[in-house]
């Protein structure tokens, strides 16, 4: 998981700069932050980020910070300096420019790392950010994953009432196999 990166990331504190990024603000706070998955949720006793909403900023004990946003205005990411940063849903950024003036704040040492999280949607951003990858030597990884792997964490309902229905689908290898799919039909 994504958070467990980015606890892990800020326990070690040789990058005290990060940025946690989804597709709105209020998207960020309810799934990256305080989901069952988010960071705050997930962060481990000893070592628990304070979240500070009016300054849009994750503290850890350690003074590692992270600025938490929503890529709704690209503009945003213009100036500031980071070296780790967590974009989750990337390609339902309506506003896909965030993304790269994200990459342009990645320059601080040592060797700043993102990890992005999405459905793998044919969308142009997208796209390029495989083509890219598979041109990088090894700078930009992509990882897939299946619904199926993940099965363990999931209801029997949520099997039986959006996995099952779908099986076997072109949707299916998009939404439970992670495939980026660019046979348009």
């Amino acid at each position: 998981l994504a958070a467990h990166w980015v606890n892990a990331v800020a326990r070690r504190g040789d990058r005290p700069y990060g940025l946690v990024v989804g597709p709105t603000y209020g998207s960020v706070v309810e799934a990256q932050l305080e989901g069952p998955t988010g960071i705050l949720t997930l962060a481990p006793n000893d070592f628990r980020p304070t979240w500070h909403p009016s300054k849009k900023r994750l503290l850890w004990p350690n003074g590692v910070r992270a600025y938490v946003d929503g890529a709704e205005e690209p503009d945003r990411f213009r100036g500031p300096q980071y070296q780790w940063g967590y974009l989750d849903e990337i390609a339902a950024w309506k506003e896909p420019a965030s993304l790269q003036q994200i990459r342009i704040g990645m320059r601080l040492p040592p060797r700043p790392q993102l990890i992005a999280t999405t459905t793998p949607k044919p969308v142009k951003h997208i796209i390029d950010l495989f083509t890219e990858a598979a041109s990088s030597q090894g700078r930009i990884i992509i990882r897939t994953g299946s619904t199926y792997e993940n099965l363990v964490n999931l209801s029997d309902e949520y099997y039986h009432d959006v996995v099952a229905p779908i099986e076997g689908t072109r949707l299916a290898k998009q939404e439970l196999d992670g495939k980026l799919l660019l046979d348009l039909p």
